[in-house]
C-alpha cells in the first residue's frame, strides 16, 4: 500500500476519551490505539471536512468490537460486530487509506454489514 501524503492525513482526527484529539493520525498510531482499547472503550476517526464521514468502534463489555461506518449522511450508516481486534484495526487503517485516495473499499467485503440508518 502506498504511503499517504501529508495533506490528506491532516483532514482527519482521532478521538478517544481520556486522550488528546489527534489531527492527521498516522496509521501506526491508529493501530496502537485500537490495540490498547479497554473494554467499554471507544474510538472515533472522522473527517474534518465532510460532516458525518467517520468510522468508529466500541469494544463492548462482552469483548465484541462493534464497528460503525457512516459515509457522509444518516442514510449511509452501517454496523457490524467482530471478535477480532486485528480485523477491527485493519478496518480503521484501510478506511483511512480509502478516504485519502490511496486505497479502495475492498476491506468492507470482509464484514457483514447491517444498515442502521432507520434505527437512529
Amino acid at each position: 500500500m502506498a504511503l499517504m501524503t501529508r495533506a490528506p492525513q491532516q483532514r482527519y482526527r482521532l478521538i478517544t476519551p481520556g486522550r488528546p484529539v489527534i489531527r492527521g493520525p498516522k496509521p501506526d498510531y491508529v493501530l496502537g490505539v485500537i490495540e490498547s482499547l479497554p473494554r467499554d472503550g471507544h474510538v472515533l476517526l472522522e473527517s474534518m471536512d465532510v460532516p458525518e464521514l467517520y468510522i468508529q468502534v466500541w469494544l463492548r463489555p462482552d469483548g465484541h468490537y462493534q464497528l460503525e461506518v457512516r459515509d457522509g449522511s444518516l442514510e449511509t450508516h452501517v454496523q457490524t460486530r467482530t471478535v477480532s481486534r486485528e480485523r477491527t484495526a485493519k478496518a480503521f487503517t484501510e478506511w483511512l487509506y480509502e478516504q485519502s485516495g490511496d486505497g479502495d473499499d475492498g476491506w468492507r467485503k470482509n464484514f457483514q454489514w447491517n444498515n442502521i440508518s432507520d434505527s437512529l
